[in-house]
């Protein structure tokens, strides 16, 4: 509480001698002065108002003006104000560049300024009158830079992203000290994920991170004070972490990958793999990592940790949408459309964040995080960024130039980097045909269609682009509701086949001058769908969902009911349909199965002798082989037997995230971290294409009349498609 007040205060301006009226005689006075003060908490601190004089006298306490007796004395006023406005408003001036710093000074320049005008002489009222000046100017100047700042954040976001700020700018304040609620969100579901997220946090926290100070501002009350936005396709929290300043370098990157791993186990009975995902850490004022990636279908799923506040804006939109369950075009106020240029993130860019550090390896969102046990844990946080249990098996062993962390980065400048777009070690011939420039979110599928003349990405957003890859032109631009998984071809290239993140699949018309039809859905897997395999022959196609659920179906607009085998208790990695289209194969990556398309029926079992749990599959062109990516290694197997054939690969190289076989050669290529590889039959490797990137390469496609050409692209938004020729 503020007490304020006036009050006034006198003083002896001059003693003297007069004849006094009343007395009729020569008596001792004084002139004294009286000034009217405003008081805060009872002290004098503003003078208000000219001074007023009166002539008392000495005897008879008889007050008179003394401009009667012509003894009026004019007040005289120290210049202090007058310098204190001058200095306070040329200070003014520069600490505009100094955030709110400047607000003081003017309002010290203003109120000393019009005071020492008023009390001042002519030099006291100059230097004033200058003070003054300084600090009106520095006051307009930064109210028209911040207007133009607020108005031009409005505009550049658009109106929809401008309502999304306010939405999160209100949760912000709801965390922003313990004296509102500990836990809110939009929802009771919100809240209740809220509650609980700020509670494991807490627990996760305190058994993880001992030492540090608890010195300076902290509005927590000690509690993980957490807003839960949550909506059908995204889920956000809020998170105002105590003491946030004294989670430093490896033990913030060790909160950061507890915060991720628990968003993610709470969201997933929630959330659909795909679905965006975004954790955000605050200290007092300013919000620290950043941390917006997706709901996965395994690993990890975390972008990257390093966003910026406004792109948390898109998950804050004005109201719940209900999921979409039907499967059609999107219209151009779709809500599940979005735009870069509204404050989104590229959901499925998974980007691993390359933090090797001179002689040790910073705790990194690994492919299975894990909560650091008492163990791990030194009297002043994690104990040494080198620790094994939070170094993910996916890690790089070098840094690459896309890695922009601010905390503890390494030069890149000592570091070997290629100077051109891509390199290329070819002991075949590997040449670059085309790169076609990407402004937008991350490519998810690519296909060759129309003789291989056209190049069809489809994009995380829903965007299916047709280009003339030889020229870089795009010549279709199609949406669809909900978001790409998967593309592929019809054998004669007159058709695409496309699976979305909710497992819809469907086909559409492909014309020779890049116009797409309209989109006919075909079956809908319950848990998401893997991969569509078309037949070599027949106008139909199989696919497999994450359920275990293999179904086959035509595709060419007939009306027949599709079939289905379910005898996986997994995801299905790989299909393959044989060439004279009667009988197919389908894998999990533990057990094979070879089963008739007209039957249903099983005809071969086969337990695949790997290792570990592949991440994903791929058959050969006549089926006689099966490759298997399981962390950093690929195996082949003999799909008769099911026993390993052949290593390609060793687990020092990253995790290879792509198969395929080459069609006409007999050579596998897998795409890992910034890197694709071609194996020859002997497990040699005969190529290698290393991207200007160290995202994943999990999307490439060959041509099928003309197979030696390699179309890849980074697993980012922003990234490139490279379009290769292999081979003589």
């Amino acid at each position: 509480m503020i007490i304020f007040g006036w009050t006034t205060l006198t003083r002896v301006v001059r003693s003297l001698s007069f004849g006094c009226p009343t007395c009729r005689c020569a008596q001792h006075a004084a002139i004294i002065q009286h000034r009217r003060w405003f008081t805060l908490f009872f002290i004098p601190c503003i003078p208000l108002g000219l001074a007023k004089q009166n002539l008392v006298c000495g005897a008879c306490q008889t007050s008179y003006d003394p401009q009667l007796f012509g003894l009026h004395e004019r007040p005289t006023v120290s210049p202090v104000l007058a310098i204190v406005s001058l200095v306070a408003g040329i200070a003014s001036l520069p600490l505009l560049m100094t955030c709110f710093f400047f607000i003081p000074a003017s309002l010290l320049a203003i109120l000393t300024g019009h005071l020492a005008l008023s009390q001042s002489d002519r030099a006291g009222r100059v230097m004033a009158r200058f003070g003054l000046g300084a600090g009106y100017a520095s006051l307009v100047i930064a109210v028209g830079i911040f207007a133009v700042l607020f108005q031009g954040n409005r505009l550049g976001v658009g109106e929809q992203a401008a309502a999304n700020k306010d939405r999160f700018d209100a949760a912000n304040r709801k965390i922003s000290s313990s004296s509102r609620a500990i836990a809110s969100g939009n929802t009771e579901d919100a809240k209740e994920l809220a509650s609980r997220y700020g509670q494991l946090l807490k627990s996760a926290s305190d058994a993880a991170f001992t030492g540090g100070s608890d010195s300076g501002v902290d509005l927590t009350d000690g509690k993980f004070l957490t807003h839960c936005e949550l909506h059908p396709e995204s889920c956000a929290f809020l998170v105002h972490v105590p003491h946030y300043k004294e989670y430093k370098d490896e033990v913030r990157e060790a909160l950061s990958t507890i915060a991720w791993a628990i968003a993610k186990e709470l969201t997933a009975d929630t959330l659909d793999t795909g679905d965006r995902l975004a954790v955000a850490m605050r200290g007092t004022f300013i919000y620290g990592d950043i941390l917006i990636g997706y709901v996965p279908r395994e690993g990890n799923g975390l972008v990257n940790r390093e966003f910026e506040k406004h792109e948390l804006y898109a998950f804050f939109p004005e109201a719940t949408q209900s999921r979409e369950n039907g499967f059609g075009l999107a219209s151009e106020s779709d809500p599940t459309e979005m735009s870069p240029d509204a404050g989104g993130y590229d959901p499925q860019a998974f980007a691993r964040e390359n933090t090797a550090r001179q002689n040790k390896t910073s705790p990194n969102a690994d492919s299975n995080p894990r909560l650091p046990s008492e163990q791990d844990v030194g009297s002043k946080g994690i104990v040494g960024a080198d620790n094994p249990s939070y170094k993910s098996e996916n890690e790089p062993a070098e840094l690459g130039p896309e890695s922009d962390r601010d905390l503890g980065r390494p030069s890149v400048d000592n570091l070997s980097w290629p100077e051109s777009t891509s390199k290329i070690v070819n002991p075949i011939r590997v040449k670059e045909r085309a790169v076609i420039a990407q402004k937008s979110w991350a490519i998810t599928g690519l296909s060759f269609q129309q003789n291989d003349k056209l190049l069809v990405a489809g994009r995380i957003d829903g965007a299916l682009l047709v280009y003339d890859w030889q020229s870089a032109e795009k010549l279709e631009d199609k949406r669809i509701r909900g978001r790409v998984a998967s593309l592929t071809s019809s054998a004669d290239q007159t058709r695409l086949l496309f699976v979305d993140d909710k497992g819809q699949l469907a086909a559409i018309d492909s014309q020779p001058s890049g116009v797409l039809g309209e989109a006919r859905p075909l079956h809908k897997h319950t848990r998401g769908a893997v991969s569509a395999y078309p037949s070599p022959r027949y106008n139909f196609v199989i696919s497999g969902g994450e359920d275990g659920t293999v179904v086959w179906e035509p595709f060419d607009g007939r009306q027949s009911a599709a079939r289905t085998l379910e005898e996986f208790d997994s995801g299905i990695k790989a299909l393959f349909i044989e060439p004279d289209g009667t009988s197919a194969m389908a894998t999990d990556g533990a057990k094979l199965l070879r089963f008739s398309l007209r039957t249903g029926e099983v005809l071969e079992s086969q337990v695949l002798d790997a290792a570990t749990a592949a991440t994903t599959a791929a058959f050969s062109p006549d089926g006689s082989r099966l490759a298997l990516a399981m962390g950093g290694a690929v195996s082949e197997f003999d799909t008769a037997t099911g026993k390993e054939v052949q290593s390609l690969l060793t687990t020092a190289l990253s995790v290879q995230q792509k198969l395929e076989y080459h069609p006409t050669q007999p050579w596998l290529v897998s795409g890992g971290n910034g890197k694709v590889h071609v194996w020859s039959r002997d497990g040699k490797r005969i190529a290698e294409i290393q991207m200007d990137t160290f995202y994943d390469i999990r999307c490439f496609a060959f041509g099928k009349n003309s197979p030696h050409l390699l179309a890849v692209v980074g697993d980012a938004k922003l990234q490139p498609i490279k379009v290769f020729e292999l081979g003589d």
